[in-house]
């Protein structure tokens, strides 16, 4: 049994197909979201998830690690295979794949080519938007995933607020904010402060 903490129940009940979580640092956004995939992919019956960011050379450190230990805390290992070249991690339940991509840089018709094993992809998450420096490598990337998103699919986008408030970033966010199909999730450390150690 998953513990959530509000606000990140709402990734279990909403049917918004596009989440955006939104907060500063040590609010439990990498933490929930790595338990949300877990369980995504418990029930991804023949379907894929995605993880993106901007560099792919970051992922290993990041999401990836962050979803073997949700595994091994829910003692499910061995219910996974765990890939390094390329990163990937299969359920074994479900015949899910579990990617990850790098988004970034120059090149933003990088994501085109990309065909899941299964022919659709159950969830997306894009870690660390904020790191993204234009807005047009997020397009990209999204038109090229909806072709294979499911009819229960999503869309995640976690990111840390930039000061600036004109970063690109912010404002797309804020274009969100009155759009039915998403879901805007605002946290702090508060809200897991029974959560963190000392």
């Amino acid at each position: 049994m998953i513990s959530c903490p509000e606000p990140y129940d709402q990734l279990y009940e909403s049917d918004c197909p596009f989440v955006i979580m939104r907060s500063g640092r040590n609010a439990g956004k990498s933490r929930n979201t790595a338990d949300y995939i877990v369980y995504q992919s418990t029930q991804a019956i023949n379907e894929d998830i995605v993880l993106c960011r901007d560099s792919y050379s970051d992922m290993a450190d990041s999401m990836y690690a962050s979803i073997i230990k949700a595994i091994e805390e829910q003692g499910l290992e061995m219910f996974y295979q765990f890939k390094k070249q390329p990163l990937r991690i299969i359920c074994t339940l479900t015949n899910c794949n579990i990617y990850f991509m790098g988004i970034g840089g120059a090149d933003k018709s990088r994501t085109k080519s990309f065909e899941p094993i299964n022919p659709k992809v159950r969830l997306y998450v894009f870690e660390e938007l904020q790191q993204v420096r234009e807005q047009e490598n997020l397009e990209q990337a999204l038109a090229s995933f909806r072709r294979h998103l499911s009819s229960q699919g999503k869309f995640l986008f976690l990111f840390n607020p930039p000061p600036q408030n004109s970063n690109w970033v912010n404002l797309w966010c804020s274009s969100k904010k009155y759009d039915k199909d998403y879901l805007i999730i605002d946290s702090s450390w508060l809200d897991i402060v029974e959560y963190l150690n000392d």
